[in-house]
């Protein structure tokens, strides 16, 4: 079940919860749910973090106050680090144990997460955790949209990352694939155009395919032109692939986008399928259970070199409250 409110009435729309989770970032979003919500409705808080962005400390302590004594941080790495594979193996452990160790300290019946500041690659990760450690918990998500994207800058200037060194598979997605099938690959295109191109550069597959919001759904229409600059700029930029397909994914509903990828990769069943998902969280969680779904499909995972940190986006006035329950324990079984 989704449901759409207005950030400033999330409170009477979140039920309490057993374990809150949050991921602070150097945008200012990673507060936006924090402060609108009575943090006496949850038990305990674990804040993850990512540190060495700039803003991203003063993010994370004000979090800390907010949630209180009950809330515990827990460091993702560095920017350092981000590239290395290990200390994605390391993460990996990290947010195993910590959810191990909440879990045997006190009963979790319900968890409640809010996914906006996560990297996508460690929302994949904790999806994949909670099937395995909390399988028995209600999981409920939330997020809260981006009134605009490097709002410092008009349309052909706007970015909010530079630079890609590894593209590698997320623990948890690595997919079966066949050393003597042929690799399509399928971008869900957000708004970095020099990520993807890059990316599709390094994974150098023999077909390719791009998935992006649908211009008239809620969470892209403030950004319409955007998306379809950098939609072309990502098509003009893969000119080598003579045949590109398109498809939307549903940028508020993560179970439509998970349909829409099945169907979508299921017209290159004589190919390894590798997915990498550059739209916003609700999406990639849509992705989560598609490869959940599908073990044939390996998500894959580009960390940037460089963030737009001083200007990445701008808070919006609404939330998205997304119960992925059933969709885990299906996936988990």
């Amino acid at each position: 079940m989704i449901k759409e409110c207005a950030l400033s009435s999330i409170n009477d729309m979140i039920d309490s919860a057993d374990l809150f989770i949050c991921h602070s970032s150097f945008e200012a979003r990673c507060l936006s749910v924090s402060l609108n919500i009575d943090v006496c409705k949850f038990n305990r808080s674990i804040v993850f973090y990512v540190s060495g962005y700039s803003k991203e400390e003063e993010y994370r302590k004000k979090l800390h106050e907010v949630l209180g004594v009950t809330s515990e941080l827990i460091e993702l790495g560095s920017v350092s680090t981000q590239s290395d594979p290990m200390q994605s193996l390391k993460n990996t452990d990290f947010i195993m144990d910590i959810l191990q160790q909440k879990k045997s300290e006190s009963t979790i019946r319900s968890v409640l997460i809010d996914i906006t500041t996560f990297t996508h690659e460690s929302l994949l990760v904790l999806l994949k955790i909670l099937t395995i450690v909390l399988n028995d918990a209600t999981v409920t998500c939330v997020y809260n949209n981006a009134e605009a994207y490097d709002p410092s800058h008009q349309k052909e200037k706007k970015w909010l990352s530079k630079g890609v060194h590894t593209v590698r598979a997320v623990l948890g997605y690595s997919g079966n694939t066949s050393p003597i099938q042929k690799t399509h690959l399928v971008v869900i295109v957000g708004y970095e155009a020099e990520r993807a191109a890059r990316i599709i550069e390094m994974v150098e597959p023999v077909s390719l395919s791009l998935g992006y919001g649908k211009p008239n759904n809620a969470l892209t229409v403030k950004d319409k032109e955007a998306n379809e600059y950098y939609t072309e700029l990502v098509r003009h930029m893969t000119s080598s692939y003579a045949d590109i397909p398109e498809f939307n994914v549903m940028c508020d509903d993560p179970y439509l986008t998970c349909q829409v990828l099945l169907e979508h990769v299921a017209q290159f069943d004589k190919r390894n399928i590798i997915v990498v998902p550059l739209n916003n969280k609700l999406s990639t969680i849509g992705v989560a259970f598609a490869a959940m779904k599908n073990t044939d499909i390996q998500v894959c995972y580009a960390p940037a070199d460089t963030y737009n940190s001083d200007s990445y986006s701008e808070p919006g006035d609404k939330c998205y409250i997304v119960d992925i329950t059933s969709e885990l324990r299906i996936c988990g079984q």
